[in-house]
């Protein structure tokens, strides 16, 4: 370390003294070799001389303990000058990184208190742990440093590190690392226009706490600063004062464009809605939407300014309930109260704050009950009123487009870049209904008229013909609702036909194929929490009542009837929606088994009551085939958040419970939550993304994740059902970086899942790898109990119910019944989890499950050369032999033949290969 002088102050020009009290150039430097630097400081809490922490091989360094402070007053007023300094890192990381927390910071300090500093420092959206950040606050007015926040883009790495504030007079100031230039901070965003002081901030006392050590402090006075920060312009509005004129306007259905109600009804439909609300059909919602108005009024505050969960509250379920009572009943209270709305919404400036200003989920909600409400009540508004209203409506139409559709707003921007998120059906259906409740006519209402109906043609393009959603049944259900009731609107007042398109015809279809047997839950996949149909299911009276399915209608009534405090607050819809005509099925009759390809999942039951058995195999890419398509062809980012790596899995149901089982709206997602498997300790990852993590990420690049996995052949036999998967794809070669292990590419991963109804369900796996690998197989149910481990012989059970299952394995495979990590929003679920585990290059696995306990079912498997297998099936009455080639690749069906007394109960061969597969 270079010595100097304790405190040596060396006047290396001429003292010129301005008329501000500056000098031209003083220079100062500190070693902190003794006493005597430090008691030039004001200090607060530890701060010492450590003498065993020089920078280099001698010396002593400033030592600020967590909870200390220094700071070295240079002179009275603010200028310019040069402060250079050594920090000490040592790499200590806080125990909760993504918690807002003050880390140890250092740098300069004006006459007014306001610190201009660099540090570590803590938030969900900095990398305190990983990187360092510049903050300007005032401690008086701020404990922690959240006024101005950039992140630096330099790697926090472990030793000394040079840091200079620059403050050149006719430049303004700069910052440097290690001697290099701060590119990411931009003085002119700054409010701090010159120092007064040097300040060293330790970190926290709480938690895990870091100690800062300073070392070779050098300071240059320059005079007073010549330049200021200059703030860039500000950036044109959000919301331009006019949109562009356009040449070829789209028109409104005519006898529309002349009336209101005009968006999901028409005043000649209104003697209908009334006749209908008085009816036998009517009285269950009826009741619901009774009792419901009564809570619908005007807010005292409106709270969906910050809070989207009351702006669906307030614009979805209270808005157009009290609106449509009065529609329906002519009530006085019902209209003051809608009108009470209106009110409230004309005189706030905004309909949601926050980075997304009028154009998140909140203002979208709030958009569709302003637009119902005004389109419901507009021939007995107050003209003066019912104008100042449509301005209001087209305004915030046009914050929606301009602001989020285009990307005007900052933020993250997740729900612009594909058309399956069904956060951008909640913001299309406040967007749809407001413009063509609004819409006059005029030339400056015609462009946005245009790009709504191309949105909701870009939306209808690439929706999947199967009706699916691929973020799980429960959003289906959240985002559909929404997507319905704007498309029913654009179909009315557009003349387009958008319900009529297979999606909404099959919507219906994936719902209730998606519901367990008693039809008071789903299958889950997804970020599916639990539960079945409930309030914003409604939708599908509209698309069912269109495509005359009185299956669908069965469901749906059924449901509504068994749970009605979950079908309360959205009620105006089934008296807007329900059709008469369509007459009720019986949910007993539903189609028994069901194959959605688009996601990879069949469904399979053997009844539709509660002591009915039913099963889910699902082998699919993240987002679905179409979405994927779109990818493929746009190369944008496709929002696949709430997928799971759960390709090959399956869970079996008995008798109202789930036995094997799955996770829910997990946290942290991996294969290690489901029934497949894991290699060397790793489960499922798209390319360029580790396993784990809250939201699932697309693959990095132009990987086609359509490969990752797909059901290769699908086959109904009567009594039997094939589905066969190939999910190699999801589990290529991968080196953690952070623990150096490592895992090869699996060469294949069929597994073939065969339902023998009424006798067991059977399940064949072919895996192999390019290189040896632990291969661990994995079931789990809420309670799983070794029966015979050494013959392989288990039994998973619940409360009610249980399901004896055999598993064999050419290779030897070690067992260990564990606790499983699946979990619902981080809290686990303690299912049991059984491990299959061996060393293998390649393994065959067979498994049998007693799923209407039959009784001392058993598989047994011989191999009758390269690939190929006989597997028996036995039990009480039971004797089946199964013939099993493997697939010559992963993109053939395996040839699988199951026969039965000497005749063949089903099969698949080369010939059942799914186009997805192909």
């Amino acid at each position: 370390m270079e010595v100097h002088t304790l405190l040596r102050q060396l006047i290396t020009a001429a003292a010129i003294v301005l008329g501000s009290g500056f000098a031209v150039a003083q220079d100062k430097s500190m070693d902190f070799s003794n006493e005597t630097d430090v008691k030039a400081f004001t200090t607060a809490g530890k701060v010492t001389l450590d003498p065993a922490k020089g920078r280099g091989d001698k010396g002593s360094s400033l030592q600020i303990a967590p909870g200390g402070k220094a700071t070295l007053k240079l002179r009275d007023t603010d200028g310019a000058g040069k402060v250079s300094f050594w920090v000490f890192d040592d790499g200590t990381v806080a125990e909760k990184p993504k918690e807002r927390r003050g880390g140890p910071q250092w740098g300069i300090v004006d006459k007014d208190g306001k610190l201009l500093v660099a540090g570590v420092l803590y938030a969900p959206y900095l990398g305190g742990d990983t990187g360092y950040a510049a903050s300007e606050y005032a401690p008086a007015k701020q404990e922690v440093p959240w006024g101005k926040v950039t992140h630096l883009g330099l790697k926090r790495s472990a030793g000394w590190h040079q840091w200079t504030m620059n403050f050149d007079p006719d430049k303004g100031l700069t910052m440097a690392f290690n001697g290099k230039p701060v590119t990411r901070y931009d003085w002119n965003k700054s409010n701090v226009a010159g120092f007064a002081g040097v300040v060293f901030l330790g970190d926290t006392e709480a938690g895990k706490s870091q100690t800062l050590w300073v070392d070779d402090l050098t300071v240059t006075l320059g005079g007073q600063m010549n330049v200021g920060p200059v703030p860039p312009p500000p950036p044109p509005p959000v919301v331009p004062a006019a949109d562009p004129k356009v040449d070829s306007p789209v028109k409104l259905v005519e006898a529309v464009m002349a009336q209101h109600p005009r968006l999901v009804f028409g005043p000649n439909d209104i003697p209908r809605l009334r006749e209908f609300s008085k009816s036998e059909q009517a009285k269950p919602f009826m009741a619901l939407f009774n009792a419901y108005a009564q809570a619908s009024k005007p807010p005292e505050k409106a709270g969906f300014l910050t809070d989207a969960t009351d702006g669906q509250r307030q614009g979805y379920w209270r808005m157009p309930t009290v609106a449509l009572n009065y529609v329906l009943t002519g009530d006085k209270g019902s209209f003051d109260n809608a009108v009470g709305f209106m009110k409230l919404l004309l005189n706030e400036k905004n309909w949601e704050t926050g980075e997304e200003l009028n154009s998140g989920m909140s203002a979208a909600n709030i958009m569709v009950g302003a637009a119902l409400t005004y389109d419901w009540l507009y021939n007995d508004l107050d003209p003066e009123f019912r104008e100042q209203f449509r301005q209001k409506l087209l305004l915030h139409a046009r914050a929606m487009y301009h602001g989020g559709h285009l990307k005007k707003n900052p933020g993250t921007h997740y729900w612009q870049n594909d058309p399956a998120n069904n956060h951008r059906w909640h913001r299309n259906a406040g967007m749809v209904l407001s413009v063509l409740a609004s819409y006059t006519g005029a030339p400056e209402e015609q462009w946005l008229l245009n790009k709504t109906k191309e949105e909701l043609e870009y939306i209808a393009k690439w929706l999947p013909e199967d009706g699916t959603c691929h973020e799980g049944p429960t959003y289906a259900i959240f985002g559909n609702s929404y997507l319905v009731i704007a498309m029913d609107a654009a179909d009315r007042c557009y003349g387009t036909q958008f319900l009529q398109q297979p999606f909404f015809k099959n919507a219906g279809k994936f719902l209730t194929q998606s519901l367990v047997p008693d039809k008071q839950n789903f299958f889950h996949f997804g970020d599916a929490g639990g539960g079945g149909l409930s309030s914003y299911s409604y939708f599908l009276y509209r698309t069912a009542g269109i495509h005359k399915q009185p299956d669908v209608y069965s469901v749906l009534n059924e449901a509504v009837q068994a749970n009605g405090k979950n079908f309360n607050v959205t009620a105006w819809m089934p008296l807007i929606w329900y059709d008469p005509t369509v007459l009720d099925g019986k949910p007993v009759e539903l189609p028994k088994r069901a194959f959605f390809d688009d996601i990879g999942v069949a469904l399979i039951r053997d009844g539709w009551t509660k002591q009915s058995t039913a099963a889910m195999f699902k082998s699919g890419p993240f987002g679905g085939y179409e979405l994927n398509k779109f990818r493929n062809e746009d190369g944008a980012y496709i929002n696949v958040a709430h997928d799971d790596p759960d390709a090959n899995s399956f869970i079996l149901y008995k008798n109202g419970e789930f036995l094997a089982e799955t996770d829910r709206y997990s946290q942290d997602k991996k294969s290690s939550h489901f029934n497949t498997i894991l290699v060397n300790g790793m489960g499922q990852m798209a390319k360029g993304r580790p396993e784990g993590g809250h939201w699932t990420q697309p693959a990095a690049g132009n990987t086609d994740m359509t490969k990752m996995a797909y059901v290769t052949a699908y086959k109904e036999a009567g009594d039997v059902v094939i589905v066969e998967g190939e999910a190699s794809g999801s589990y290529l070669a991968y080196t953690d970086k952070k623990t150096g292990s490592q895992r090869p590419d699996l060469e294949a991963f069929r597994r073939t899942f065969i339902w023998v109804e009424g006798k067991y369900v059977l399940v064949l796996d072919d895996i192999r790898s390019s290189k040896e690998a632990k291969i661990t197989w994995l079931m789990q149910g809420p309670k799983l109990q070794a029966v015979d481990e050494e013959k392989g012989t288990y039994t998973l059970s619940r409360e009610n119910d249980n399901c004896p299952f055999h598993v064999v394995s050419e290779e030897p495979m070690t067992p260990e019944i564990v606790v499983s990590a699946a979990d619902h929003r981080s809290a686990p679920l303690g299912w049991q989890q059984l491990q299959l585990s061996g060393t293998v290059k390649a393994v065959r696995l067979s498994s049998v499950y007693d799923l209407w306990n039959v009784g001392d079912v058993k598989v047994e498997m011989k191999a009758d050369g390269a690939g190929s297998a006989t597997v028996t099936v036995t039990g009480k009455g039971i004797n089946d032999t199964w013939k099993w080639q493997s697939a010559k690749n992963v993109n053939t069906a395996s040839v699988i033949s199951g026969s039965r007394d000497g005749k063949v109960i089903a099969e698949i061969t080369e010939a059942d290969t799914t186009p997805h597969a192909k």
